[in-house]
């Protein structure tokens, strides 16, 4: 036995499901597009931390170039003293330059004029 349905029954089923499925279908694109909106705002985020620690990597690295440069300097004149540490008129004038003086010598003490 058959059991036909009217047409107009049918295509009124149809309609229903075809609305169910287009606003669920909205549903889905409306979730996504929050999901997108967020995850550019996360990735916006990102970018701007991740420029920030190269700003501050970069900024440690000058200022460590800086404390290589002066501790090199000081290595030069380290290396200076060393080699010369044998020669007794280059000590006498690095004590000097220290204000030491020997012990039958005075010291005598002048102010600028200007005073």
């Amino acid at each position: 036995m058959t059991v036909r349905v009217p047409p107009r029954t049918e295509t009124r089923a149809r309609g229903v499901k075809r609305q169910e499925s287009l606003s669920h279908g909205r549903g889905i694109s409306v979730v996504l597009a929050i999901l997108a909106v967020i995850g550019i705002f996360h990735v916006l985020i990102m970018i701007g931390i991740e420029g920030y620690r190269a700003y501050r990597t970069r900024e440690t690295v000058r200022q460590l170039e800086g404390r290589v440069d002066a501790l090199e300097r000081e290595h030069e004149t380290l290396r200076v003293v060393v080699e010369h540490g044998d020669d007794p008129l280059y000590r006498e004038q690095l004590a000097r330059s220290l204000g030491y003086i020997f012990p039958n010598e005075t010291r005598v003490v002048t102010y600028p004029n200007n005073r």
